[in-house]
């Protein structure tokens, strides 16, 4: 594989090295850390863009983070993040009504026009990017803000895609990056944790199972409405006590600012699907299955996961990671923390 240096200032290419090494993980909420590992120093400044290539296109995009030289001038290690992480950054909101009129495509492309394309800092402006929307479909839904209405951008392209399906697919073309934003037209991935290509299969599921939502419901108004929500054994909700089909689990109580009805419930929606999401099945997969295509296991993807000891639950590709010298890909389904690493980086988030 071959690794391209991208400046970040202009698109400049720097450097193309070969990459001796690597190991690329994806996560959702793009906390995850990849290494390429070259045998040359790298030409390079922090912040610019590494892409890495072999003979079936480019396969890796990606934020230069550090360096690392071990063995003298023979070893040089790339540290690097997933390149959404360019949008790292609090902004103020602008233009919330786009979510409802025309999608949060729109709404997530003018947030990118406005604050890292054409803002009012010149010195700052990544003004070689393009923003291309192919999808528009309104959504009830509004935007968890700060005091002053400053959000993460880079938290809410996250949550678009765990809640949405809306991804950001990157392209680098001589000197622009375009970045589509579309909502995903993808079916429901079924997967099979018994079949011969699954390897190292782990799963550990919570308890604690929503099955009661009471949402206090504020409108800028300061009208306050008291909404109840109810799971069902077909995963589907409710808001009939008495639905001879209730599941039994927990109850739990959220805050939630908005204007309409519609948001509302979208808001309490969201909530159960997170709360589907709590557990983590990790399994390890054989890259060269006829079962299983490698392209079927992207963060974002939608599952229904046939268990050892739970049976069919519904769930969503939370993590991957992969090497250059391993035939297998780490899957992990579920956004439960299991590990040290995983617990503190939901703390920093």
């Amino acid at each position: 594989a071959y690794a391209y240096i991208v400046a970040k200032q202009d698109l400049t290419i720097l450097d193309i090295l070969t990459a001796s090494e690597y190991e690329i993980e994806l996560d959702s909420e793009f906390t995850g850390k990849s290494t390429v590992t070259t045998a040359r120093k790298p030409t390079y400044e922090q912040g610019d863009y590494i892409f890495l290539k072999n003979s079936s296109g480019t396969f890796y995009k990606g934020v230069i983070d550090t360096v690392d030289n071990t063995n003298g001038e023979s070893k040089h290690t790339l540290n690097c993040l997933e390149i959404e992480n360019i949008f790292d950054q609090k902004i103020v909101i602008s233009e919330e009504n786009l979510i409802n009129e025309t999608g949060i495509e729109d709404f997530i492309a003018l947030a990118i026009e406005e604050n890292f394309v054409s803002s009012d800092d010149a010195l700052l402006n990544l003004d070689y990017i393009t923003v291309v929307v192919s999808t528009h479909p309104p959504i009830a839904a509004s935007v968890d803000t700060d005091d002053g209405g400053i959000f993460n951008l880079l938290t809410y392209i996250g949550n678009a895609r765990e809640y949405y399906g809306i991804f950001l697919d990157f392209e680098f073309t001589g000197k622009a990056l375009t970045i589509s934003i579309s909502k995903k037209d993808q079916e429901t991935f079924k997967f099979d944790s018994t079949v011969s290509d699954v390897d190292d299969y782990d799963e550990v599921y919570s308890v604690d199972v929503l099955a009661k939502l009471t949402a206090v419901w504020s409108t800028s108004e300061g009208v306050t409405t008291i909404l109840k929500r109810y799971l069902k054994t077909d995963r589907t909700t409710t808001d009939d006590v008495d639905d001879p089909d209730r599941a039994v689990g927990s109850s739990d109580t959220i805050y939630i600012e908005c204007d309409t009805e519609d948001e509302a419930l979208q808001e309490i929606a969201n909530e159960f699907k997170s709360n589907s999401y709590k557990h983590s099945v990790t399994a390890n997969v054989r890259r060269s299955s006829l079962i299983y295509p490698e392209s079927a296991f992207y963060v974002g993807h939608e599952c229904e996961i046939k268990t050892v000891s739970h049976g069919i639950k519904d769930s969503m590709i939370t993590n991957v990671s992969y090497s250059n010298d391993s035939e297998y890909i780490a899957v992990k389904f579920g956004n439960m923390a299991v590990t040290l690493i995983e617990k503190l980086r939901k703390e920093r988030s």
